[in-house]
């Protein structure tokens, strides 16, 4: 009986399913959700177990023993062509990183193959790097190159003949670096020598020439020397003019105190006093003809007032002549020294201008001989260094086999008992699936409770199907 033929009361014919209700699901289709599971199971095994093939996984592993050094260590102000040529020399730095990166290039893998004369058409770089997984070890400096295939002893070949040629890979490119900075370096120290020799050469032909700095710096300080001479005359002669000019001055007010002339009484001549006394006295014979004694005369009587040159003011005037002479002797003096100490210092200033020009002009050459030879001896002593790095095995030094691969017994893949589980919860989900889904397509009632639980109505009875024969 249909549910369809049932009469519509208003009634939700919808079922209400309840966790009791799948478990009934469950028991009654339970023969075919263990079939399903049985046959999933059964159909993983066969695949698990004949069909796929197995694959093994091995592992070698590097240890990198010659870390990157840290760039910021190094000096601020170490710049210029000792750093670029340190960086042209050294070693290259590698971090675990940039090994990690480099294991599984081409190249490599390209000397695997051939290494292991493998077959070139099924084992390619790329389906060769498809086998193997590189990574480093968190917090170490190791690294591990892992290898999976279907021939165990194959994957343990490849794991560590990848090792030997990464490390022979390393130490071939270190060499051919080094070789290439060797020749460099060779050729950047020729070009040096000949720069130095024509820097050195310049050098010596600029201190050849006539007036060289030496005899220009002798004659700055020959003249330097008479400068300060002739400025100690020029101011010994200033004291002096000084000191002159005081006196003239001296001379000058004391002449100007002095009279030229001054009046002196003077003796009158014997003839005046006689013809004076006998004026005063008459005849000089008496009537005897005796004579007659002069009469006496005062001494006013006998000097008259006379002026006459000044003695004192001639030998002043005599003395500020010579004062003058001498200050205009100084003078002159002066006048000459300044002229002098003049030519001297224009002499002097362009000597100084001369010695700049040829002092600047042989430091120049001179530091650029002194940067030549520094810059030769560094190349020399880097080419030695880069020709040691050249002799380094830097795969040896920088890497070691810490651990080459074993051949595993076991394969990793497929995990059997993984796909057994996970085949029977395949089944055993797409078995209670389809089961629930026949169910729900189901719409006949089979069980009187199957009405009672869609109807949600107590069943009050049944009525028997009537056969043919009680017609």
């Amino acid at each position: 009986m249909a549910l369809n033929d049932l009469p519509q009361q208003g009634m939700s014919l919808v079922p209400t399913m309840e966790l009791r209700d799948y478990l009934e699901i469950i028991r009654k289709w339970r023969t075919m959700i263990i079939l399903f599971a049985v046959i999933a199971v059964v159909t993983s095994g066969i695949f698990s177990f004949f069909v796929i093939p197995p694959v093994y996984e091995t592992k070698a592993v590097l240890m990198v023993t010659r870390p990157a050094q840290n760039n910021q260590s190094r000096p601020a102000n170490q710049q210029g062509l000792e750093s670029v040529v340190g960086t042209v020399s050294s070693l290259p730095e590698m971090t675990v990183n940039t090994y990690v990166g480099q294991i599984t290039a081409p190249v490599v893998l390209k000397r695997v193959i051939k290494k292991l004369q493998l077959d070139p058409v099924l084992y390619t770089p790329e389906s060769l790097a498809g086998m193997i997984a590189v990574e480093a070890v968190k917090d170490t400096n190791l690294i591990e190159i892992k290898v999976q295939h279907n021939d165990p002893k194959l994957a343990a070949n490849i794991a560590n003949t990848l090792a030997d040629e990464f490390l022979a890979f390393i130490s071939e490119n270190s060499e051919a670096q080094m070789a290439k900075s060797v020749e460099f370096l060779q050729q950047q120290r020729q070009n040096v020598e000949q720069e130095l020799t024509t820097a050195t050469e310049s050098l010596k032909q600029f201190n050849a020439k006539p007036r060289g700095v030496e005899l220009l710096q002798k004659e700055v300080e020959k003249r330097t020397a008479d400068l300060t001479q002739y400025q100690s005359q020029l101011t010994l002669a200033g004291v002096e003019l000084q000191q002159l000019q005081a006196a003239r001055a001296q001379l000058e007010a004391r002449l100007a105190q002095t009279p030229p002339t001054i009046t002196v009484k003077q003796m009158l001549p014997p003839e005046a006093i006689a013809a004076l006394q006998a004026r005063q006295s008459g005849p000089a014979t008496g009537a005897e003809g005796q004579e007659v004694p002069l009469p006496a005369i005062p001494v006013e009587q006998l000097t008259v007032p006379v002026e006459e040159v000044n003695a004192a003011y001639v030998s002043l005037q005599q003395s500020l002549a010579e004062k003058e002479a001498a200050v205009a002797d100084k003078e002159a003096e002066i006048t000459g020294l300044t002229q002098i100490i003049a030519e001297v210092q224009k002499g002097l200033e362009e000597l100084q201008a001369e010695l700049t020009t040829k002092a600047t002009e042989q430091a120049r050459l001179q530091r650029q001989v002194t940067q030549l030879e520094e810059a030769e001896a560094l190349l020399a002593e880097k080419v030695t260094e880069t020709r040691v790095a050249q002799s380094v095995n830097l795969g040896e030094v920088s890497l070691l086999l810490a651990a080459p691969a074993q051949v595993p017994n076991a394969p990793v893949k497929p995990n059997k008992k993984l796909n057994l589980a996970v085949a029977g919860a395949v089944g055993l989900v797409v078995a209670v699936g389809l089961a629930l889904l026949l169910e729900y397509l189901d719409n006949t009632v089979k069980e009187p409770e199957d009405l009672e639980r869609r109807l949600g109505l107590p069943l009050l009875g049944t009525i028997p199907e009537v056969g043919s024969r009680l017609k």
